[in-house]
């Protein structure tokens, strides 16, 4: 067996697995089935669409945490307008795009905002929160939620 081969099947099969975790603590494994748990607020009435399975899909800019996570990952949205209220969801599908209008166009506004019902007033409602600018710079996420039933 070639010796890079060697090294490689080695690496994978575990024999220096645990050497290369704690070299590489950070390092990405696809093969882990890994999940990690985001608590994050959004606020009304996405809060409650996303409760009753209605808006099955969050755009937001692709940075931070939006940017790190993955299919499967688990998110707890909270919402504290009526009381402390949560919502537990699994991440299916996850998407990038260049703009809000690309990402709106693709996903549809009934699946991304579905009391908006024009173009123009679902781009509104993202630009109410984030710039022209920070859009061109991030780029947009959109993530495919699936809620998890108690």
């Amino acid at each position: 067996m070639n010796t890079n081969y060697k090294k490689m099947y080695l690496e994978l099969s575990g024999g220096k697995r645990k050497k290369m975790k704690k070299k590489y603590p950070n390092r990405l494994n696809i093969n882990n089935n890994k999940m990690e748990k985001y608590t994050l607020s959004v606020d009304e009435p996405w809060f409650s669409l996303i409760s009753l399975g209605l808006k099955t899909i969050e755009g937001r800019l692709n940075k931070g945490l939006f940017k790190k996570m993955e299919i499967g990952d688990i998110v707890k949205w909270t919402n504290d307008k009526f009381g402390s209220r949560n919502v537990l969801t699994k991440i299916i599908n996850k998407t990038e795009y260049k703009t809000f209008e690309e990402y709106l166009t693709d996903k549809t506004l009934e699946k991304c905002l579905p009391s908006i019902k024009e173009m123009s007033n679902g781009l509104s409602v993202y630009f109410t929160y984030y710039t022209k600018e920070q859009e061109s710079e991030f780029g947009v996420v959109a993530i495919t939620l699936e809620v998890i039933k108690d």
